[in-house]
């Protein structure tokens, strides 16, 4: 999938900057849907390598509700990834939310193009993403 111009609507819950203290709940949750065949597993240990790539959301008692990578493979490319939101919290945009972090910290960065690689390419569509060859 590549990223055209997202559009999902707002939600209560701000998107942010993962911090070490996200580490094991972005962890948990990229790891229960891989158990579901959803996206691929992560250590705790390349989380914790890769923390300063993550966004994610909080729930009001601190736990990790969402999350999601902006990983950069070249320079001008980037990979948004471990996009993970608990089952509870689906369809409150957070997955969209996330996104959009993303999608914005590429423009920041100077990036032409975002991919993500996934088993649920509809949920990107709905964003305006595209599939690329």
């Amino acid at each position: 999938m590549t990223s055209a111009d997202p559009t999902a609507p707002a939600t209560d819950l701000r998107v942010e900057r993962a911090t070490v203290r996200d580490a094991e709940g972005i962890h948990r949750l990229v790891n229960y849907w891989a158990a579901q065949g959803q996206m691929l597993p992560r250590t705790l240990g390349e989380t914790y390598e890769n923390l300063r790539d993550f966004f994610v959301v909080r729930a009001p008692d601190g736990h990790v509700v969402a999350c999601g990578a902006l990983h950069i493979v070249w320079a001008d490319m980037a990979e948004l990834k471990s996009l993970a939101v608990e089952e509870s919290e689906h369809s409150r945009g957070l997955g969209a939310a996330i996104t959009r972090a993303c999608v914005e910290e590429g423009r920041t960065l100077g990036l032409n193009g975002l991919f993500a690689l996934t088993y649920r390419p509809g949920f990107f569509e709905r964003l305006g993403w595209r599939q690329a060859d």
